[in-house]
């Protein structure tokens, strides 16, 4: 039994009932369906065809900025009720019981931010020093001459209390090595006299 369409004209009834607006599909050029804006909560609310639980409809919520939020609630009903119905049923199955998620959601959204601006911060040093950074290449999160740092949390403080940095460094002389490597000694003597304090 195939699905009823989900036309805009029910996401723009289902907007209204449920305080919110009906707005195209952030970062989906490919996909015209729109989404349900809701300041309250602050949330974008999709519906979709449950494949898996034909004829119902799936209906789920992502944050502004089109993005998973991690453990949200998500429902399937039935497309062919009232769309009263359908307002009061999402609201107390999904929308309500999101709010929680929500808060916990923004909190892990702004930690992952304030470690992006600390990375940004780390890397414009490094450039400060070895040069502007080259465009990336094969998943390298930066390419500075001589320099390779594979990946972004290799710049990031590591869960631990003592963090440690990752990068791959080409050099041109054996006098260079040896002078990175007198670096390294003494950053391991630091590091253990750290750890036995």
């Amino acid at each position: 039994m195939n699905s009823p369409d989900i036309t805009p004209e029910f996401m723009q009834r289902l907007a209204v009932l449920l305080d919110g607006e009906a707005i195209a599909r952030p970062h989906a050029e490919n996909d015209k369906r729109p989404v349900i804006r809701l300041d309250s909560p602050k949330v974008l609310l999709s519906v979709s065809h449950a494949w898996h639980a034909r004829p119902k409809w799936h209906a789920s919520v992502a944050d502004w900025d089109g993005r998973h939020i991690h453990g949200s609630p998500s429902a399937n009903f039935t497309g062919s009720r009232p769309v009263e119905e359908i307002a009061a049923d999402l609201r107390r199955r999904v929308l309500d019981p999101a709010r929680a998620h929500i808060i916990k959601h923004a909190e892990t959204a702004a930690a992952v931010a304030t470690r992006q601006q600390l990375v940004r911060h780390r890397l414009a040093q490094l450039e400060a020093i070895l040069g502007p950074q080259k465009p990336n290449y094969h998943n390298t999160f930066a390419a500075l001459p001589g320099l390779r740092i594979a990946h972004q949390c290799h710049l990031e403080d590591s869960s631990g209390p003592w963090p440690c940095f990752e990068a791959e460094i080409r050099l041109h002389s054996f006098e260079a090595l040896k002078m990175i490597a007198h670096i390294i000694a003494e950053d391991h003597r630091l590091h253990a006299a750290t750890r036995t304090e």
